[in-house]
């Protein structure tokens, strides 16, 4: 009878080993709050004053983030991001602001999570002027 007990005992034991995956930590929606310092930034159709943010994804593949006020009750919006990497990793969050041209407002090109050379870029239309150059150049190549 104890053989009995401890060969399914054994059984159930390998059961769950096969069946239950590997506990991880999981960063889920690797929420984050950052702070803008130094005047404002455009995000893609937005501008963020300075102040502090909360960034999130919101969906499992992570090429979309919300961003919103830090108490979340001010949706900023909607925004596509693409992987990218750096060469250092930092303690803290960073953010890749651009340089701001003369007269305009610095891009916050993307962010990064600390401890992580892969960060996430934010997407941003192309000026119309080069939409309608690539447009034009590719008619006069199609009728050359």
């Amino acid at each position: 009878m104890k053989t009995t007990v401890l060969v399914m005992a054994f059984c159930f034991a390998m059961f769950g080993v096969v069946v239950v995956p590997n506990a991880k930590a999981d960063s889920g929606n690797q929420e984050m709050v950052v702070t803008v310092k130094k005047g404002p930034v455009e995000l893609p159709g937005h501008v963020l004053m300075p102040g502090k943010y909360d960034m999130q994804f919101t969906d499992l593949e992570h090429n979309v983030v919300l961003v919103r006020t830090a108490d979340g009750k001010q949706p900023i919006g909607f925004f596509m991001v693409i992987p990218t990497t750096r060469n250092r990793i930092t303690d803290n969050p960073k953010l890749d602001v651009g340089e701001a041209a003369r007269g305009s407002v610095a891009k916050l090109n993307g962010f990064f999570y600390p401890d992580r050379k892969t960060g996430y870029e934010f997407i941003f239309p192309q000026p119309t002027a080069n939409r309608e150059n690539t447009v034009a150049q590719s008619k006069t190549a199609t009728h050359s």
